[in-house]
């Protein structure tokens, strides 16, 4: 990782929130919905709030290794042969990551825009721009994310518009759902925020003090807090419970029902619009992927790791058919984001002070 690579709180920040809103914010709230009834947006702030507590504890973290990424920080704790053997799981959990992603927004794509387009063919053209990007350094690739940005503005824009027809009372009574469904909600919201452990890869090459890392870190999780409570609190405005629970993708269909004398289709217009941040995030997810299997392998050069990474996550994507296989390894995936995202830096910090370890470098 070279000068190149060293970037600004403003670059940290919009790296970090277009690691984190991608293509499961189409069907989020339908997910949510599932559990948490009329409560999702409640499930939603309660994720915050425990991402954030888990940014403070990253926190410590940074702090006691300072100038160290994850895995430096690992090797530094359990020793390089342990720390080789998380390296290797990490990549593959990244890869694993990629396939479901490319599943994901194939299955979306299909149903919204390309239907006869072939599965192959849409996976391929997302995995040539994710290697075009993602084999840039960290100013490029940040610098594209300031205009990735203004997707945000005018997502949320659609998303402001269809209070116009919001009906207060879907949300009506608050708290019926219950404290444990709400409580199931909020573990399901959690994982469309990941993403945020890349903090611990990215926090060495910030320009910027170590605290000023963290507050960087609570503004992002504040921003996608907010922006995931805000979308889902719209659909449910917008959709009765037992509509809401019917549809797969309700941000789509919200769009869907606009009607402008200008875009006869706002529908098609937004799902393009997506299709950016779509990119966004699997570039972030393969970048780290790509660094992931170069220091594994002891490469600085991430270049040929991108190729390797990508090209290992669309043959998976394509062995996945169908809603309901991709639903099923789906779940089956959750664990790992728990146990990769969250237990292991949890651990290392927390065996940092027990075997009393720090370094890094300033």
């Amino acid at each position: 990782m070279n000068n190149n690579n060293q970037i600004n709180g403003h670059q940290f920040f919009l790296i970090l929130i277009h690691s984190q809103i991608g293509v499961g914010m189409i069907t989020l709230a339908n997910d949510v919905h599932l559990k948490a009834k009329s409560d999702s947006w409640i499930s939603a702030l309660i994720a915050g709030v425990f991402i954030q507590c888990l940014i403070f504890l990253f926190g410590a973290l940074i702090h006691r290794f300072p100038g160290s990424n994850l895995f430096e920080m690992i090797e530094i704790v359990i020793g390089k042969v342990l720390g080789k053997i998380l390296t290797f799981l990490y990549c593959w959990y990244f890869i694993v990551s990629g396939a479901i992603l490319f599943a994901k927004y194939t299955i979306i794509l299909k149903s919204w825009m390309l239907p006869l387009t072939p599965k192959w063919v849409l996976i391929s053209a997302l995995g040539i721009l994710t290697v075009y990007l993602a084999i840039d350094n960290l100013v490029v690739i940040s610098r594209f994310f300031i205009l990735a940005s203004l997707v945000l503005v005018i997502f949320l824009g659609f998303v402001t518009f269809s209070l116009k027809d919001a009906n207060y009372t879907y949300i009506m009574p608050v708290g019926v759902a219950g404290f444990q469904n709400i409580l199931q909600g909020s573990l399901i919201t959690s994982l469309s925020y990941q993403g945020f452990e890349y903090a611990l890869f990215f926090a060495p090459f910030v320009l910027t003090k170590k605290n000023t890392v963290v507050k960087t870190m609570t503004f992002t999780n504040i921003f996608t807090t907010l922006f995931y409570t805000f979308t889902i609190l719209a659909t449910q405005l917008f959709f009765s419970p037992n509509e809401l629970k019917l549809i797969p993708e309700p941000v789509f269909y919200l769009v869907k029902s606009f009607s402008f004398k200008v875009i006869e289709r706002p529908d098609l217009l937004f799902t393009s619009l997506w299709l950016v941040l779509v990119v966004t995030s699997t570039v972030v997810l393969f970048f780290i992927t790509s660094f992931t299997a170069s220091t594994l392998f002891g490469n600085k050069n991430r270049t040929p790791h991108v190729f390797i990474t990508v090209a290992f996550s669309l043959i998976l994507s394509l062995c996945l058919k169908g809603e309901d296989q991709i639903a099923y390894f789906s779940n089956m995936y959750r664990p790992f984001f728990f146990v990769f995202s969250i237990i292991i830096p949890v651990l290392i910090l927390l065996f940092s002070y027990i075997f009393r370890k720090s370094g890094g470098e300033q």
